[in-house]
């Protein structure tokens, strides 16, 4: 989760909803650093040198490395945003309407692209987790606690299924 959406989720529910992934983060630096003085420091004073002496040393290229990978990784997550990739996988305009299908946390963010990018009729329904809901005007979204739907939502969703023989195309636009 990114600074954005950890705000995003601080905003809604209290910074108590990010406690978790505060306290994840806790227990990742502080394993690391004890695997550092400990078995790296154990390693370096076996081979006769001090690791405080060898990490003063390669301060500078560590902090190189960690900017471009940094750099790299916000770069991936921009790639992928539904705002700057859906639009070039979406199908010629079809005669007659769309009927849009769809399920997983960024189904709601690419629903919400498609909406803007479509200009024929358009209807659909996506199955989100809770938290990820977007709004759209012609496409239902439904929130849903966990990753498995429930009977409710598998029905609405082979309801929305039966459209697709009057649509004239379908197209995937995640798996």
């Amino acid at each position: 989760m990114g600074y954005g959406a950890g705000k995003t989720k601080a905003v809604q529910y209290g910074l108590g909803s990010i406690a978790s992934l505060g306290k994840l983060m806790a227990s990742m630096y502080t394993t690391c650093i004890l695997f550092v003085a400990i078995v790296l420091g154990a390693i370096a004073r076996m081979s006769g040198f001090g690791l405080w002496k060898f990490l003063k040393y390669i301060r500078d290229e560590t902090f190189t490395v960690l900017g471009i990978l940094l750099r790299m990784f916000e770069a991936a997550i921009a790639a992928a945003q539904p705002s700057r990739c859906v639009r070039g996988h979406l199908p010629p305009a079809p005669k007659g309407r769309l009927v849009v299908i769809g399920a997983g946390k960024a189904s709601g963010a690419m629903v919400r692209e498609v909406e803007g990018h479509w200009s024929g009729p358009i209807e659909g329904l996506v199955v989100t987790r809770h938290g990820y809901a977007v709004s759209c005007n012609h496409i239902e979204i439904v929130e849903w606690p966990t990753q498995v739907a429930g009977l409710g939502v598998a029905k609405n969703m082979e309801q929305a299924i039966v459209h697709l023989k009057k649509a004239r195309s379908a197209t995937t636009l995640s798996r």
